[in-house]
């Protein structure tokens, strides 16, 4: 679940009692890739700096703290980058081929740039637990397993699968899955473990 980074020139922040003029959902993506590379642990504020090419005080007017910061990275995570890969699942025909096609993508993103899903990255990462954090996590696992367990019913319903399939406990499975598969593509194991883990998955269906 991985987004390209916009490589457009940044602006800076023109100063204390100045307008604003740089890209502010820029900086958002810029942050966002800061934090899903390093994790929200080792990722400092110098590295937000750093990264979006905005002084500390004019990041500090936009994402606020490093916390709030990463709330808002995380909200756009979920709201935009892994909302698009889902949807698709959600829809009131979603069957198996939406399955299929969400697990493509995920290799095609992970072997283009193997940094995994940042939501699961954080799950692995976050030794101080925030609770914002764990809930943005939470939000997230639920809408990837919910969007699943519909595409799922849709295959039922489309006679691809077997009336009685037990599609909760498979919704699990396949969550599963991408969480593991996540880890697969950032370990040395690399992208040819995580794509085996994945396609042998799916022979659940």
């Amino acid at each position: 679940m991985s987004k390209q980074h916009n490589q457009e020139p940044k602006r800076k922040y023109a100063g204390r009692g100045r307008k604003i003029e740089f890209d502010c959902d820029q900086v958002l993506h810029d942050a966002m890739m800061v934090f899903w590379r390093n994790g929200y642990d080792a990722t400092k504020y110098e590295d937000l700096v750093r990264e979006t090419g905005v002084q500390r005080y004019g990041l500090y007017k936009v994402l606020g703290d490093k916390d709030e910061a990463f709330t808002k990275v995380m909200n756009h995570y979920v709201g935009d980058v892994n909302k698009n890969l889902t949807a698709p699942m959600r829809e009131t025909h979603a069957n198996l081929k939406d399955i299929y096609t969400y697990f493509e993508k995920l290799k095609h993103y992970n072997n283009e740039q193997p940094i995994g899903c940042m939501v699961c990255n954080t799950i692995a990462g976050n030794r101080e637990r925030s609770t914002a954090i764990s809930e943005l996590n939470e939000k997230m696992l639920v809408m990837l397993r919910d969007s699943i367990k519909n595409a799922l019913q849709g295959g039922i319903n489309q006679g691809e699968l077997k009336p009685d399939t037990d599609i909760d406990a498979l919704s699990h499975a396949l969550l599963g899955t991408m969480v593991g598969a996540s880890t697969l593509f950032r370990s040395k194991l690399g992208s040819d473990s995580a794509t085996t883990f994945i396609d042998q998955s799916l022979k659940l269906l």
